[in-house]
């Protein structure tokens, strides 16, 4: 089966059992299954994907690209607070994690790996005033933005970096 037919019938079977819709705001408990593109704000038409041509290899790099509609750009939330990638798999795929052994420095890349339950893979969703999101990393309440200051390129890198709202750390979620 091709991958878009897959994606496709993944999103089919997660609409028919009522999985998708709007994830939860910081506070709310994530319901396992929602699947959804992650936009950023710096630059709408742009999507978190996977680099290396939507590889699902363990260590695979999170990164902004075009929004397209492949399956490496669409993620949905685990039973144990994990964010997976709907390309590596469904309903087990693997989690997005943080680089150098889930290290919480400021600029850790994020990365696609073997979910594990470590600190390093539990996430949260907050609200920012404006009612843009924050994808957070609650053991260590830092944030997800974009590399390079803020850039938009295709292939920027996620990183981990303590919260400052600007647009780089802003995020939409999109069905």
């Amino acid at each position: 089966m091709s991958t878009m037919r897959r994606w496709a019938a993944t999103l089919v079977a997660a609409a028919a059992a009522g999985l998708l819709g709007s994830g939860p705001a910081w506070g709310a408990t994530a319901q396992a299954g929602t699947i959804t593109e992650i936009r950023s704000a710096a630059g709408a038409a742009k999507c978190v994907g996977l680099a290396d041509n939507g590889s699902t290899a363990n260590g695979t790099r999170l990164v902004v690209w075009d929004c397209h509609g492949h399956n490496d750009q669409w993620w949905y939330t685990g039973d144990n607070s994990s964010l997976r990638s709907s390309a590596s798999g469904w309903p087990q795929g693997k989690c997005v994690g943080l680089a150098n052994n889930g290290s919480t420095a400021n600029g850790t890349e994020l990365v696609l790996w073997d979910c594990h339950g470590h600190n390093d893979q539990v996430w949260a969703w907050r609200s920012w005033s404006n009612g843009r999101l924050a994808l957070v990393n609650t053991p260590s309440g830092k944030c997800v933005g974009l590399a390079n200051n803020g850039s938009t390129a295709n292939g920027t890198r996620l990183v981990l970096w303590d919260c400052h709202g600007h647009a780089d750390q802003q995020w939409f979620r999109t069905t």
